[in-house]
């Protein structure tokens, strides 16, 4: 079973068809009689066509499963590009079902402390929150009209699932993740197409920051000032930056900001969520921290060039170009990135990894349905 797509199922809402009545509104006629054909108001009754199409019963307890839950799961299948027919679907919900009264068999419950982990690991793993009270837990929720409790309901059931799993099916959990040498290289050489680097340029800089209290021409000024001694050899790119750089995080580190791309490859993309550092992938975020006109500026550079004074969203920078790289191709070993410390093989192993630790989770979650299945009864209505 699919990881990602199970948790979109865990929850399914009974849609039960309300009786509606239409009724008639009566005016007494107050001059002439109405002679106009009189139409008879019938009051209506739509028939409720929600039906049980299947009853699971495992130990003490039972589940039921109706029409209306099929028609939901086929159209959350449809919203994800999936057709499936109807056997396909009940077939799904069974399962669901079973793995749901199972945990009731052992007893699993969501207790106080677990819920509170599993909103911390949300938080946390999702939206990248360290939450540090109840009141921003609370703000958090308002803002961003996030549904808690079925936040709550999905990560339990993943959870249940896993330790279970973990407990039951560990032998087939615990196979080696290994990946031969042989399938590296051979995922490589189908791929090597798509393991690019954009062109950059790595930037160091000298800031003058726009202040509230300080007009931006005699920004302007120093920066101009300040870039007119660099030229005139008067004084070095890396002692203005000590001496003139209000940027206090890199002032003692020669200015180095880093590397920025032009726009990144597919690979840089997903590396980039993959190691959690999204300098990997900022193009976008630079060209609205400098302006797409010094973001421009910036990518054309030389290595060792040194900028006019050029502005930003927030002040003026002379930016100098560090090392300027030209897009390339990777070879199975070559850095994925300049400075991260992954090689492209890195990435492979752990992809290839992540894929049969996947394979082994989706066997351990058969072999539990078809263990359950044996003993379970399921009744077709």
């Amino acid at each position: 079973m699919n990881k990602k797509f199970f948790s979109l199922i865990l929850v399914f809402l009974v849609i039960l068809a309300l009786p509606v009545f239409a009724a008639g509104a009566k005016e007494e006629a107050k001059t002439e009689p109405v002679t106009e054909p009189v139409v008879e108001v019938v009051d209506t009754v739509v028939e409720n066509k929600d039906k049980v199409v299947a009853t699971v019963t495992l130990g003490d307890f039972k589940s039921e499963i109706m029409s209306s839950d099929v028609e939901e799961l086929k159209a959350l299948y449809k919203e994800n590009g999936v057709e499936a027919t109807d056997e396909q679907v009940l077939d799904e919900l069974i399962s669901q079902a079973l793995i749901n009264l199972e945990f009731q068999v052992k007893d699993y419950q969501l207790t106080d402390e677990l819920t509170s982990y599993l909103i911390n690991y949300y938080f946390t793993n999702y939206l990248g929150v360290t939450l540090e009270s109840q009141e921003q837990l609370d703000a958090f929720v308002q803002q961003y009209q996030i549904d808690l409790q079925n936040v709550v309901s999905t990560l339990a059931s993943q959870y249940f699932l896993q330790a279970y799993l973990a407990e039951n099916y560990n032998d087939i959990l615990s196979q080696t993740t290994t990946p031969e040498e042989s399938a590296v290289a051979e995922l490589y050489n189908l791929n090597k197409d798509l393991f690019k680097n954009s062109e950059k340029v790595k930037i160091a800089h000298i800031y003058f920051e726009i202040k509230e209290d300080t007009a931006e021409a005699d920004v302007k000024a120093k920066a101009d000032e300040v870039y007119a001694k660099i030229k005139n050899g008067e004084v070095t790119f890396e002692k203005a930056v000590s001496d003139y750089s209000d940027d206090t995080d890199t002032n003692n580190n020669a200015g180095i900001l880093g590397w920025v791309n032009s726009a990144e490859t597919d690979f840089e993309k997903e590396l980039a969520v993959l190691l959690g550092n999204y300098n990997i992938a900022s193009s976008e975020y630079h060209k609205q921290l400098f302006t797409e006109d010094t973001y421009n500026k910036i990518i054309a550079m030389n290595a060792g060039e040194v900028s006019e004074p050029l502005k930003s969203t927030s002040g003026y920078h002379i930016f100098k170009a560090i090392v300027r790289n030209e897009e390339k191709s990777l070879g199975q070993f070559d850095a994925a990135y300049p400075e991260v410390g992954v090689t492209v093989n890195d990435y492979l192993v752990f992809r290839l990894s992540e894929a049969l630790s996947e394979q082994y989770y989706n066997q351990a979650v058969a072999q539990m349905l078809s263990d359950l299945r044996a003993t379970a009864e399921v009744v077709y209505n």
